[in-house]
């Protein structure tokens, strides 16, 4: 196996060139999580990996509550099928309130003001009722507690990772915040070893080829714990060896020859490129920085074959999506087709005419 063949198996697994599903929800599930912390680029996430769906499918499955948004992994937001949040909070919650220890008391949280913060949310959120951020904050000054910028968050944050909260529908462009056992119906717990042995399964099932690092870094884990997750799954996955790296999957991988399509335009934090500790597979060393700047952000990016050529970005105008591309080279005239009718893809989802913009793509409605 060589390094072109880990990508189109990943690309297949990612199910950008052989999707199977045909609801968010199956999408989400079939990750165990997806990161999530810019909306607009998680719903084309999901969009992407469900063929004909447009941004009201992927509403509509938040709507429907078959997915739900969390702060979950790494302490970043993700999104989940909603039969999974419980047991996916339970494995990692308590290590990531653990590890925002020392957060929590740079801003004066101690657990006195974690409790009475619960009981707030609960006062407030109680019945179905759902708050934006400004909302919580105004609950939780009018009793006292300062809850701006940074503490707000970790508050909000905390109640997330104690199973306490989820986001709710948004109202306008606010997300909002409402109490997860009133949200999402109860779900069959695991235990601790189960959730390991799932969640290592989805892993190296959506994204494999992977290493072990990988799913350490991705799942946030100890290396102990992932190493645990995995020896639970060597039964049901095989590995392969590159450059000294032991790399493992799914058996029932197949990857199609060739890709079909072989060019996407992904989300920003999209999967196939945030999901590994070890990223060179897909992006070279040197365009690095064009795609993650430096406060950690992953921009969308324009993938061929599996290694990414460049970025992009959109601009959405009352009747039309502008689309503009940045790519690291030259490239054939049938790679610029190919990314053009990426684009138009992507127009399509958001159910507006793409139009011309500087390094940009051909007008084209649907």
């Amino acid at each position: 196996m060589n390094a072109f063949d880990i990508a189109q198996l990943r690309l297949a697994n990612h199910q950008l060139t052989a999707p199977r599903f045909t609801h968010p929800a199956e999408v989400a599930a079939w990750f165990g999580a997806i990161q999530a912390q810019d909306y607009a680029q998680a719903k084309w996430a999901l969009g992407i990996r469900v063929p004909g769906a447009t941004e009201e499918t992927i509403e509509q499955a938040f709507a429907d509550k078959s997915v739900v948004r969390t702060s979950l992994l790494r302490g970043t937001l993700h999104v989940v099928a909603a039969a999974d949040i419980r047991w996916l909070l339970t494995l990692v919650g308590p290590r990531r309130i653990a590890a925002c220890a020392t957060l929590y008391k740079k801003e004066a949280l101690d657990d006195a003001t974690f409790d009475l913060c619960k009981d707030l949310l609960i006062n407030s959120l109680q019945g179905g009722n759902q708050l934006t951020r400004e909302e919580l904050s105004s609950v939780f000054g009018q009793a006292g507690i300062e809850a701006t910028g940074f503490r707000l968050s970790h508050i909000i944050q905390r109640a997330a990772f104690s199973q306490l909260l989820c986001y709710g529908t948004r109202r306008g462009a606010s997300p909002t915040f409402t109490l997860l056992d009133e949200w999402i119906a109860p779900s069959r717990p695991l235990s601790r070893e189960e959730a390991l042995a799932e969640l290592a399964k989805r892993y190296f099932t959506s994204h494999g080829p992977a290493t072990l690092p990988d799913f350490a870094w991705w799942s946030g884990l100890t290396l102990k714990e992932a190493k645990q997750g995995l020896e639970l799954n060597k039964s049901v996955l095989v590995c392969e060896t590159l450059d000294g790296e032991t790399y493992w999957l799914s058996p029932a991988t197949t990857a199609p020859q060739p890709p079909n399509p072989d060019t996407q335009i992904l989300a920003g934090f999209d999967e196939y490129v945030l999901g590994y500790r070890n990223r060179s597979i897909c992006l070279p060393e040197a365009y690095t920085r064009q795609v993650i700047t430096v406060n950690g952000i992953f921009n969308p990016t324009i993938v061929q074959n599996g290694r990414v050529l460049g970025t992009w970005a959109r601009m959405h105008k009352k009747d039309s999506v502008v689309v503009t591309k940045k790519l690291f080279g030259p490239v054939s005239q049938a790679t610029d087709q190919e990314i053009q009718t990426a684009a138009e893809r992507y127009s399509h989802f958001v159910r507006k005419p793409l139009v011309v913009a500087e390094n940009g793509f051909a007008a084209q409605g649907f």
